[in-house]
């Protein structure tokens, strides 16, 4: 029923030509259904990923972590209904079951030509 999403963004200057920055995203997903019948369903999702760096007009190193919470809920949970056998019995069903993400850490590094 809700999502929502908030990022942070702060920049400042270091030294010369080179700027500092930070970032946090912040994402939450409600409780989701599986299915039409609201029997099953997934619970509610929050997750904060971070990350912080350097950069100047053509150089930027970031460094980075996702999911900091290790927020352990699947992000895709669906059922489904394999339209060819609804014609022919036994009809079959399976739910389609998405991993969670497991927190990561990082380092990215891009350069402008």
């Amino acid at each position: 029923k809700w999502t929502a999403a908030l990022g942070v963004n702060y920049t400042d200057h270091l030294v010369d030509e080179w700027r500092w920055f930070s970032r946090v995203d912040y994402t939450y997903k409600g409780k989701m259904f599986i299915d039409y019948t609201n029997l099953a369903w997934v619970q509610a999702a929050n997750r904060v990923n971070v990350s912080a760096g350097v950069d100047n007009d053509k150089l930027r190193f970031t460094a980075f972590v996702r999911n900091l919470t290790k927020n352990s809920t699947p992000p895709s949970v669906t059922r489904i209904t394999n339209g060819f056998y609804n014609f022919f019995p036994p009809r079959q069903h399976s739910i389609n079951y998405t991993l969670p993400e497991k927190r990561t850490f990082g380092v990215a590094v891009s350069y402008d030509f």
